[in-house]
């Protein structure tokens, strides 16, 4: 994930800010840093975790820093994200083509079952093939100190 960052980075020409955690204490960090920051591009769709109110455009939680988060794929279904992605040859990371489907926390995400070939059990099918839009998740173990 790490390289594709950098990679991703460096093909679109932007900056990366790392920052440590909690989320909301960095958030709070980089907006008294970078006062023009107004909005931020997510990647969420109808479906994930926490997406249930999310509409195109949506402020942060009253708790958290204000910023406007733009939900530009929110009602994008996976098979039109893979379509999509595929048809504009747009660079994405490699771990879709190792059978993840779905990358989360290092201890927990693990290969989709639905997309171990077959013909040769220690190899895994890229994303992009998985034909149940449902097991998208498949790969997400639940570790049990973060449900």
């Amino acid at each position: 994930v790490e390289a594709f960052v950098e990679s991703a980075a460096q093909y679109y020409g932007l900056e990366i800010i790392r920052m440590q955690r909690p989320i909301q204490s960095a958030l709070s960090t980089l907006l008294e840093e970078k006062h023009d920051l107004k909005a931020a591009l997510m990647g969420t769709r109808k479906g994930d975790p926490g997406s249930e109110n999310l509409q195109a455009f949506t402020p942060t939680d009253p708790s958290w820093p204000q910023l406007m988060r733009i939900n530009p794929i929110l009602h994008w279904s996976y098979n039109q994200v893979w379509a999509f992605l595929l048809k504009h040859n747009i660079p994405y990371c490699s771990l879709y083509d190792q059978g993840y489907t779905s990358i989360g926390n290092r201890n927990t995400t693990v290969q989709n079952p639905l997309l171990m070939d077959i013909n040769n059990p220690s190899s895994y099918l890229p994303a992009y093939t998985l034909t149940d839009k449902s097991a998208e998740r498949e790969g997400r173990e639940h570790d049990k100190n973060n449900i």
